[in-house]
Order: structure tokens, then C-alpha cells, then sequence
């Protein structure tokens, strides 16, 4: 994993365990969970595209590929995510806030990265 991969995933864990401790005093048990996971599917799939940059680029049809894995990343995702909205196990508003924080703390490291000249 990249650096920024890495970062994001600690500062993420740092924020997101003490929001889904607190909403899960004030909201149950499927809010929590769907927070935990929100961010855990923002993380995965910041990992997922750090991976698959790299190891496509410079080969043939890179293009192709590229789409291909995003394409079937997204239908693995939303399957899961379906699966369990429709067993009742998450909260679709849930996902929301674990996965606004992951993509705040990408843009911020992004920023920092960018001002840093790295």
C-alpha cells in the first residue's frame, strides 16, 4: 500500500471508532455498523485504486482493464451492500457519514501531498 493508502486507513480509524461508539449509544446497533462499513468500503476502495493504477499502467490495453476491474469492483460492492440492506443488517443513511470521512481525509492528505510536492 501507498503511503496516502496507509495514512488515510489510520486516520480513519481514529475518527470512525469513536463515531460508531457514540452512535451506537444514541442511534443502535445498525447505524454503528453501517458507519464502520462505509468507511471500511471508502478505504477499500482507495486501496483497490492504488493498486490497480500502477499495475495497469504501461501494459497493453490498460484503458480496457482499467474499466473492466472498476466496473466489476462496483458490482461486487453493490452486492454486498444490497445483500445486506435487504437482510436488514445495515442503514443506507449509515454509510453516509463513515464514507464522507474517508473521502474528507483523502482529499485532505491529497492536499497535503500536492502542497508538499511529493
Amino acid at each position: 500500500m501507498t503511503e496516502i493508502v496507509k495514512t488515510v486507513s489510520k486516520q480513519a480509524l481514529i475518527i470512525l471508532a469513536p463515531l460508531c461508539l457514540l452512535s451506537l449509544f444514541f442511534t443502535g446497533w445498525r447505524f454503528a455498523f453501517s458507519m464502520a462499513l462505509g468507511g471500511l468500503v471508502g478505504v477499500g476502495n482507495l486501496g483497490a485504486l492504488s493498486w490497480s493504477v500502477p499495475a495497469l499502467l504501461g501494459t497493453e490495453k490498460s484503458h480496457t482493464k482499467m474499466i473492466f476491474l472498476s466496473v466489476f469492483k462496483l458490482l461486487i460492492v453493490c452486492s454486498i451492500l444490497m445483500t445486506l440492506a435487504l437482510l436488514r443488517l445495515i442503514n443506507i443513511w449509515g454509510l453516509l457519514p463513515g464514507f464522507t470521512v474517508v473521502m474528507a481525509l483523502i482529499i485532505k492528505e491529497g492536499l497535503r501531498t500536492a502542497r508538499k510536492g511529493v
